[in-house]
């Protein structure tokens, strides 16, 4: 008796596994390129591993403050502190993307009270700044943020926001802050994902 073609397409291959077992196997999540995003790691000087952090006499001289808290939990976060809506004040990292990249995925996460925005510039609010550089450390770009907060946050909310990755750019500098506007700022939790262009 013969084998119906459609049985034969439908019979098992040694070694080999079935499309629809292919299809149900997760994705691989991408790795997180900022480890040291949550705050947990402290240097000798008691600043966040991997940030730059405003300068004591700068923090004085624009009426601003930097300093880390501890939950009961053990958890720490950042707290930034403005007092003058005229003054920007922000910390800084920069994070090396895989070449090829085609854009960049940053999620953290923010608490904000008391928030007066300036005026002027129209672009004034809490949000991440930053930008792009060459391998030479040459600035490309700034980054094109999304989420741009003018009102408190009372409770921690997570915020994500996605950078296409320009022509030349080795490194993402994020700078997130107070730009313009005054009252305090809670972060954590900074997780940094590269996307490959797709073939």
């Amino acid at each position: 008796m013969r084998t119906p073609l459609i049985a034969l397409l439908l019979l098992p291959v040694a070694g080999s596994v079935a499309i629809r077992d292919l299809a149900a196997q997760p994705a691989a999540p991408a790795p997180n390129l900022f480890p040291e995003g949550p705050f947990e790691i402290l240097d000798s000087e008691g600043i966040p591993l991997s940030w730059r952090t405003p300068h004591p006499s700068h923090q004085q001289r624009i009426n601003a403050a930097f300093r880390t808290q501890t939950e009961p939990d053990g958890n720490r976060y950042v707290i930034l502190e403005n007092l003058d809506a005229t003054k920007v004040l922000h910390m800084a990292a920069e994070i090396p993307v895989p070449a090829g990249t085609a854009r960049v995925r940053v999620t953290f996460r923010l608490r904000a009270r008391a928030l007066a925005v300036s005026p002027e510039p129209e672009w004034a609010a809490v949000q991440l700044g930053g930008g792009w550089v060459d391998a030479d450390g040459k600035h490309i770009t700034h980054l094109r943020t999304e989420h741009r907060v003018r009102a408190d946050v009372p409770e921690w909310v997570t915020l994500e926001e996605v950078f296409s990755s320009p022509a030349g750019a080795t490194k993402i500098v994020l700078q997130p802050g107070l730009y313009h506007t005054s009252g305090a700022i809670d972060l954590d939790d900074f997780k940094v994902f590269a996307e490959p262009a797709v073939p």
